[in-house]
């Protein structure tokens, strides 16, 4: 059996057997699901953190397709935002530069045609992949690595909103988000997030702040995750392009239109005189300790608590995503109702 649908829901019907209820956030009732683990689990030894790095060595791009613009540093110290649909005062780029950048994965058959769209014009991306999604295929995470992309987070499961979770809860998802995207890379993560379907609150942007991490938004969504067919896809992604002259674009290495028309895409940018700036974040995050060593022990397995905890979430309703079926067709939402 995978490793669950959500594994913090069951850490926290769990946690809430084995010890006492704290109060949470705003009065309601919640589980404060790291301080617990530490209490009942103890600190292990640092060596439990996986630290190992990977090989960047990417394959050889074309060069008269080339769209490698200069290296953009983001610093998370100095940028703790990114992206103007949420923040609009940060942007870094020049006009006719875009960013790239590519959520929800790794998907075992569509991210390597992506990275293969991507090497052949020589663009470097920022992929926030799914905690679930990564502990499922760590060795696409890894080759997504080898390529020279960076990797972010993006929760450990996708939850509809963060936001509405309770802060105890969202902590708990960013925090195993974190864990497992490092367990499954073998190494450290960047120290950048973004949230699932752009539902920040200002909390858990005050905590992340804490953290040292940068969140980031986007200037420009392409479309894959809205009613647009691939053939569409070009044409809606390029209207509001041009709109702006320059920007970070929010792709899905999970969606079938972006596989089948990204080569399109980049081959206009090329045609349009755009450049692609290749991403830098200084800096690393250090996974939480204990959710590493129980990731190391290929624990939790609670799959009957997950689905009770989650029936009993309320309020805090998280969406369940299979991340053994990633294949799985549903339909499509616009991009701020996506799960």
């Amino acid at each position: 059996m995978m490793l669950g649908y959500l594994v913090l829901a069951a850490l926290a019907a769990t946690l809430s057997v084995l010890g006492p209820v704290t109060p949470g956030s705003g009065g309601e009732p919640g589980v404060d699901l790291l301080s617990g683990l530490h209490a009942r689990l103890g600190s292990p030894a640092r060596d439990t953190l996986v630290t190992g790095s990977t090989d960047n060595a990417a394959p050889q791009c074309a060069p008269e397709l080339s769209l490698a613009g200069r290296e953009l540093v983001i610093d998370p110290a100095t940028t703790p935002h990114l992206g103007t649909l949420q923040f609009p005062n940060v942007q870094p780029l020049a006009d006719k530069e875009v960013l790239l950048t590519f959520d929800d994965g790794p998907h075992p058959h569509r991210t390597p045609a992506i990275l293969d769209i991507l090497d052949r014009y020589c663009v470097k991306a920022v992929f926030f992949s799914v905690g679930q999604m990564a502990l499922e295929h760590p060795e696409m995470l890894r080759e997504v690595a080898r390529r020279g992309h960076v990797i972010g987070t993006h929760s450990y499961s996708h939850p509809r909103s963060l936001a509405r979770l309770g802060q105890q809860r969202a902590k708990a998802e960013i925090e195993m988000g974190f864990a497992a995207v490092s367990h499954a890379l073998g190494g450290q993560v960047a120290p950048i997030f973004r949230f699932p379907g752009f539902n920040q609150s200002r909390g858990l942007l005050d905590y992340l702040a804490e953290k040292k991490v940068s969140v980031w938004s986007v200037d420009i969504v392409s479309g894959d995750s809205e009613f647009v067919g691939s053939q569409q896809l070009p044409g809606v992604l390029f209207r509001r392009l041009e709109a702006q002259g320059r920007g970070t674009i929010l792709f899905h290495d999970i969606k079938k239109a972006t596989t089948e028309r990204l080569a399109d895409i980049l081959q206009r940018l090329k045609d349009e005189g755009y450049t692609a700036v290749r991403p830098s974040v200084p800096g690393e995050f250090t996974p939480d300790e204990t959710l590493m060593a129980m990731l190391g022990q290929g624990k939790p397995r609670w799959p009957a608590l997950v689905h009770q905890a989650a029936e009993k979430s309320g309020t805090a309703r998280v969406a369940i995503r299979s991340s053994a079926r990633p294949q799985r067709v549903r339909r499509a939402l616009p991009e701020f109702q996506e799960q």
